[in-house]
């Protein structure tokens, strides 16, 4: 589960469109080429007419690594929303 209401700046991100969301994440740590393949295989998703896609990159580091690969991947997403965070406590369960 991901908690956007606590990062305010990240729910007015998400909110940009009126339409319903459908919403994608991956959460990843030290694994570039993994979510390089992953996010590539996001690009083939189709949103269906009258949605908006939103793709969430959680990146589970105290610094953020992904820059590039994600900048790339924004540049495929045509008129889908992308947000890259970190989250810097290690672990899954929270």
């Amino acid at each position: 589960m991901i908690t956007i209401i606590s990062k305010p700046n990240l729910w007015i991100k998400i909110n940009s469109s009126k339409k319903p969301k459908i919403a994608v994440g991956a959460c990843t740590r030290g694994r570039p080429n993994g979510i390089m393949t992953l996010l590539k295989s996001f690009t083939r998703i189709r949103t269906p007419i009258g949605y908006h896609l939103v793709f969430i990159i959680v990146e589970n580091d105290s610094k953020k690594s992904l820059n590039a690969v994600v900048d790339d991947f924004q540049t495929h997403c045509n008129d889908a929303d992308v947000v890259y965070e970190i989250k810097p406590q290690l672990g899954i369960p929270f």
